[in-house]
């Protein structure tokens, strides 16, 4: 399966769920560097281990691979990532995000 590389700001990450084969998994939604959201996937989780040392608003690199069986277009399946210690300021978060989010005034 083709892996790519891709630099993620994390917007949110899910509620942990317990797997039988894997223990506890989480996703993360992010967006990243073209503007495309990413909902990736499996990161292990451990309640009171630190097994994930990124949380919102950090950026990760992510080597992806397109998702076994879940056919939403975001989603990836991550095979190794690393946290590069530079989060993103609320301003150009809010940037970022600016033409992804529509509003009802907008609508009118």
């Amino acid at each position: 399966m083709k892996q790519e590389t891709e630099k993620i700001v994390v917007l949110v990450r899910a509620t942990p769920e317990e797997s039988r084969k894997h223990g506890y998994l989480v996703c993360v939604a992010g967006i990243n560097e073209k503007g495309e959201f990413r909902r990736v996937y499996p990161f292990e989780f451990s309640y009171g281990e630190k097994l994930i040392d990124f949380k919102k608003k950090d950026r990760i690199e992510v080597i992806l691979t397109e998702s076994d069986n879940d056919q939403r277009r975001e989603s990836r399946k991550q095979i190794r990532y690393k946290n590069l210690h530079s989060p993103i300021e609320d301003e150009e978060l809010r940037n970022l995000l600016q033409s992804k989010v529509s509003s009802i005034e907008k609508l009118t």
